[in-house]
């Protein structure tokens, strides 16, 4: 598994996004934004490209906030590249896709955390 640091914060009313890049097995996950830093209401677009991914794989995006465990935001269907959000994260409503890309929309304060880009082997058990 590898993993790449991303963060998001606030700061003077500005978002600042950090990312960790989870990749277990043989595909490749690359994001080449070290963090990104967003005035609220604005939108964040914190990239993430996939090689070597299997059709029937999909890609997660998690966000993890200091103290809290890891929320599931959504996953992409490598294939068709649709994205089904986490109906049960509290946020569902503010996050989209392009590709791979994670997009923020509006930024909240609520929106500072670390986001994990993450792709698991369908076909393994580890």
């Amino acid at each position: 598994m590898v993993m790449r640091r991303r963060n998001v914060l606030f700061v003077s009313g500005a978002i600042r996004v950090s990312l960790f890049l989870m990749v277990q097995g043989a595909p490749s996950l690359n994001q080449d934004t070290e963090y990104v830093r967003k005035k609220m209401d604005k939108t964040v677009h914190i990239p993430c490209s996939a090689s070597g991914v299997s059709q029937s794989n999909d890609i997660h995006w998690y966000q993890k906030k200091d103290g809290e465990p890891f929320k599931s935001i959504l996953y992409i269907n490598f294939g068709s590249k649709k994205n089904t959000p986490n109906s049960d994260h509290p946020q569902k409503d503010d996050f989209s896709t392009r590709d791979f890309d994670l997009i923020i929309s509006a930024t909240k304060l609520e929106h500072s955390a670390t986001y994990y880009c993450a792709c698991w082997d369908a076909h393994s058990n580890t």
